[in-house]
């Protein structure tokens, strides 16, 4: 029953004409934190700041107040339809709302490339490997003692992006709300764990060991952690290192869900399940996380006996590059384009998502995921587009549009609603940061490798002929993790400069991975069960010893190559 003091809020979700879900709130409560609240999905890439303008609603009827925010996002006819962004509506009266928003239960996540879904072999026990992304989650259920042996991955959204798509915006929200953060992905991993089990006919009493790792302010999350250091300098985490754990601490609530799992009759107590070990493998600093060491664990580039780079591409570029035992780290912050987020008809990896684009005979021809009618631009498909438009000369080598674009954007395609799908001048300057975030960290980090260590320990250049005529190859090995990465065409972007020529040209020493993190989590589980805890957890400890942080962000010459690589 509404009290006085509150409002009732009638929201429609969907296009579909169901009946309205009916919230009573506080008045001058903000709709999106009531949304949030009753967990009525809503993409929110800014975390209710204002600046992204995609929480967008539709109140019926008129009334409600126009804000800053809403003017500088929303079209003047949208406004008059009753469109309003939900991170600044107050409310203050009684209200009935449309959502009109995408399932993000359908953004394309990518799992372990050595997969397929397969029965458990009930005689058989096995282990469980959890990827814990920003946006995306995937587990993966590994055979015992085998090698490598997967048997079947599920893979799911990271529902905590209500609250931000990128780590700062989540360290932010985690001050208020940090309790409820971790009962999000507590819920999420929870769930992942039943469906992973239930595809592959799995008992849960089949399972000796869950292995996890994920980028640092994501386990924060997870554990509970107070974030707010990871979001100031020096960027100290809470806690870095190796965790181990019980299910009990971890999925409080994974006995009650997966009592229904237990298939065969055991003499054990169902309080088993509290006690499976979990390993939360280490991180190397507050931006370089586990999931970049277990990538590394899995992929051991070092065993090529050459120079090599590993990269993984999001809203921080995470970077790691070695020769022999020398390892050098660093990150940087590359911005939520390579998501699909900060741009104007910027979505996830969903269905209908614009994920290619080239020109064929004058014509901007696109691709869209799942071959759907276009519905938004995805992280691949902005890059792709950028580099179409120079290539035919609509974009020029500053990054600008020509001028009869440079207002209104230049129009790429009409959507779903009949609305026009344009690139805008600041979708380009946001490609223009982004590649050039990536292509400096890069050249630096790499240019730490083109040296050799003296006797003293100093840094010597070793000139590029002296490294060819020596056998060596002229570029480094490259391994490119996560999902952005896998959908990469170096020929289709290759006008926007974004990699070093001298690290990478056409792609072809270029080895495109996969979730080497969800990998590196299953080899975990293998190596622990085939040779013990201590030779699984020994080959860690080396790698984190041998690795040296380059801080990119405390560089002057960061900042001077970063405004040069700016030019396409």
């Amino acid at each position: 029953m509404k009290r006085n003091s509150e409002v009732e809020i009638k929201v429609h979700i969907g296009k579909n004409g169901s009946e309205p879900v009916v919230l009573n709130a506080r008045k001058n409560k903000k709709l999106i934190d009531l949304l949030r609240d009753n967990n009525i999905k809503l993409d929110s890439p800014c975390s209710g700041s204002g600046t992204c303008g995609k929480c967008r609603v539709r109140f019926e009827g008129s009334g409600v107040r126009i804000t800053n925010a809403d003017m500088r996002h929303i079209s003047k006819d949208d406004l008059a339809r009753g469109y309003r962004l939900a991170c600044m509506c107050m409310l203050t009266s009684d209200a009935e709302i449309f959502i009109d928003d995408y399932s993000e239960d359908e953004i394309e996540v990518l799992g372990s490339s050595l997969s397929i879904n397969q029965k458990a072999d009930k005689n058989k026990k096995y282990g469980i490997g959890i990827d814990i992304g920003t946006t995306t989650l995937a587990a993966c259920l590994v055979e015992l003692p085998c090698e490598d042996r997967v048997i079947g991955v599920a893979t799911g959204v990271n529902h905590q992006r209500s609250y931000g798509t990128d780590v700062i915006s989540r360290i932010k929200a985690s001050k208020e709300k940090g309790a409820r953060l971790q009962e999000i992905i507590q819920t999420d991993l929870d769930n992942l764990i039943i469906e992973l089990l239930e595809d592959t006919y799995c008992d849960i009493s089949q399972i000796s060991g869950i292995a996890i790792a994920g980028n640092t302010t994501m386990l924060h999350l997870l554990r509970g952690y107070n974030c707010e250091s990871l979001g100031v300098y020096p960027y100290t985490p809470f806690s870095i290192g190796l965790e181990s754990l019980t299910v009990g601490d971890v999925f409080p609530l994974l006995k009650e869900l997966s009592s229904k799992l237990i298939k065969h009759t055991s003499d054990r107590n169902e309080d088993y399940i509290d006690d499976i070990p979990v390993t939360i493998l280490p991180g190397f600093t507050a931006f370089v996380g586990a999931d970049i060491l277990s990538g590394l664990y899995a992929e051991r580039p070092w065993k090529k006996k050459q120079e090599f780079l590993f990269l993984d591409l999001g809203t921080n570029g995470e970077m790691a590059a070695g020769c022999g035992d020398k390892l050098f780290i660093t990150s940087t912050a590359a911005g939520p384009v390579f998501e699909g987020n900060g741009i104007s008809f910027g979505v996830p990896g969903i269905p209908g998502a614009i994920s290619g684009a080239y020109f064929k005979n004058g014509k901007l021809k696109l691709t869209t995921i799942g071959d759907k009618p276009p519905v938004g631009i995805c992280g691949t498909g902005v890059l792709e587009i950028v580099s179409a438009l120079i290539r035919e000369g609509i974009v020029d080598r500053t990054g600008l549009l020509n001028k009869e674009y440079f207002e209104t954007g230049y129009p790429i395609c009409k959507a779903v609603d009949g609305s026009d799908i344009v690139i805008t001048q600041n979708d380009i300057r946001q490609v223009q940061m982004a590649k050039a975030a990536v292509n400096v960290g890069l050249d630096m980090i790499y240019e730490k490798i083109r040296s050799k260590t003296s006797e003293s320990g100093s840094y010597k250049a070793v000139d590029l002929n002296e490294r060819i005529s020596a056998g060596a190859d002229s570029k480094p090995y490259v391994i490119i993790s996560g999902g952005f990465g896998a959908k990469l065409s170096f020929d289709r972007i290759k006008e926007l400069k974004m990699f070093p020529e001298d690290i990478i040209d056409s792609g072809d020493n270029v080895y495109v991975a996969g979730n080497t993190s969800l990998k590196g989590c299953a080899k975990y589980l293998c190596v622990e069960e085939l040779y013990g805890t201590k030779i699984a957890r020994d080959t860690l400890s080396i790698i984190l010893k041998n690795a040296r942080e380059i801080e990119l962000s405390q560089d002057d010459e960061f900042s001077d190559k970063y405004y040069e690589a700016m030019n396409f």
